[in-house]
C-alpha cells in the first residue's frame, strides 16, 4: 500500500509545483492545471481507503465505488440548488463540473467513514480524513484562495498515509495531510522573519508590527508588484495623509473579501482604480503586503513531510531531547 501511495505524492508534488509557478506568475492557477493529477489520485486513493484500509473483497469494493457516486451526486445536487435559490443564481456547466470533481474527492474518506460505520470496521484514518477535508471547505471559504482548497483537499484524499517513511520517522500521528499542513504553516511564518530582516536591511521605517508583514514600493511601478495595499492615502486639500490599516480593517477584508487593494486589481483594471494609482505615484512609495501564494508553503509542506517528516513534531523530539 505504501508504495502504491507514491503514484499520487508524485502527481500531486508534481502539480503543485507549477501551481506555484502558475500562482506566482499570473496569480491565478485554471482548474484544467489539475487534470493529470486528478487521473492519478481519484482510482488510487478509491483503491487505497475501500481495498487496504477498509479491507473490501471485490463485490464490496463495487458497493464502495456507487456509494461515493451516490454521495458526491447527493453532495452536487445540494450544491447546486442550494446555489440557485439562495443566490438566486443558476451555475454554470463549469460550475457544476469544478464543484462535482470537489464533491468526488470529498466523497471517498466519507464513503469509507460510512461504510467502516455500516460494517462495524470504523477507522481512525477515516474519521481524521472527514475531519481534515471539511475544515479545508470550510476555512477555504474565508480564508485560502480557490487553488490552495483544492491543493490541500487533492492531499488530504491523495495522500492518506506517508507515501515512504521520513528520514526523522513517523510523526504520533499518521496521517501524512496534517503533517503537510502543518509543515506548510510552520514554513509560512518564516517568511514574515525574513521581511522584517529585510526592511531592516533596507532601512525602512514603520510600526514594528508592520515590518513583519510587507515592505514598501515605488508608487508608479506598484501594478508590477504582488500584494495588498497596506496603507489608506488621501490627499486633502494639496496634503498628503497616511496611515496603515489597523489589524481589524486587515481581519475584516480577508473575512468581507471588501475594502482591500490587490495589485493585481491595480493591473489588471487600471480605469477603476485610476485616482488610487495617481495618488500611489504622487505618495512616491506605498507599502504592501508581501505576496507569495499560500500554495507555494503547501507544496514546500508537502514535499518536506514527505522527505523529512513532521516539523514540529521534529521539533517536540529536540526539545525532549530524544
Amino acid at each position: 500500500m505504501i508504495s502504491l501511495l507514491i503514484i499520487p505524492a508524485l502527481a500531486i508534488t508534481i502539480t503543485l509545483c507549477y501551481a506555484s509557478l502558475l500562482d506566482i506568475r499570473e496569480r491565478r492557477v485554471p482548474f484544467r492545471t489539475w487534470y493529470p493529477m486528478l487521473a492519478f489520485i481519484i482510482p488510487v486513493s478509491t483503491i487505497v481507503f475501500g481495498l487496504y484500509l477498509l479491507n473490501l473483497d471485490n463485490f464490496q469494493f463495487v458497493t464502495f465505488i456507487l456509494l461515493i457516486l451516490a454521495i458526491a451526486s447527493g453532495l452536487l445536487g445540494f450544491d447546486y440548488y442550494y446555489t440557485k435559490y439562495r443566490y438566486e443564481v443558476k451555475p454554470t456547466r463549469k460550475d457544476v463540473f469544478t464543484q462535482g470533481i470537489y464533491w468526488l474527492l470529498f466523497s471517498i474518506p466519507v464513503s469509507s467513514l460510512l461504510y467502516g460505520f455500516l460494517t462495524g470496521t470504523i477507522l481512525v484514518i477515516s474519521i481524521v480524513a472527514v475531519i481534515f477535508c471539511a475544515l479545508v471547505y470550510i476555512f477555504g471559504i474565508y480564508l485560502y484562495g480557490g487553488a490552495d482548497s483544492f491543493a490541500l483537499l487533492a492531499i488530504g484524499v491523495g495522500i492518506p498515509l506517508f507515501p515512504v517513511e521520513p528520514l526523522c520517522g513517523y510523526p504520533l500521528t499518521n496521517y501524512f495531510p496534517w503533517s503537510a499542513f502543518l509543515n506548510a504553516l510552520v514554513l509560512n511564518i518564516i517568511a514574515p522573519v525574513g521581511i522584517f530582516l529585510f526592511n531592516r536591511y533596507r532601512s525602512n521605517n514603520a510600526p514594528l508590527r508592520y515590518q513583519f508583514l510587507g515592505f514598501p514600493v515605488k508608487g508608479d511601478e506598484i501594478q508590477n508588484t504582488y500584494g495588498f495595499v497596506m496603507e489608506v492615502i488621501e490627499e486633502k486639500e494639496g496634503v498628503m495623509q497616511r496611515r496603515f490599516l489597523t489589524f481589524r480593517e486587515i481581519m475584516g477584508s480577508i473575512f468581507s473579501r471588501s475594502n482591500r487593494i490587490y495589485t493585481k486589481d491595480l493591473k489588471t483594471a487600471p480605469d477603476k482604480y485610476h485616482e488610487e494609482l495617481k495618488i500611489f505615484k504622487k505618495a512616491g512609495t506605498v507599502w504592501i503586503s508581501y505576496g507569495v501564494p499560500f500554495i507555494v508553503p503547501i507544496t514546500a509542506g508537502l514535499i518536506s513531510a514527505i522527505f523529512i517528516g513532521d516539523i514540529i513534531f521534529i521539533i517536540m523530539k529536540f526539545v525532549a531531547g530524544f
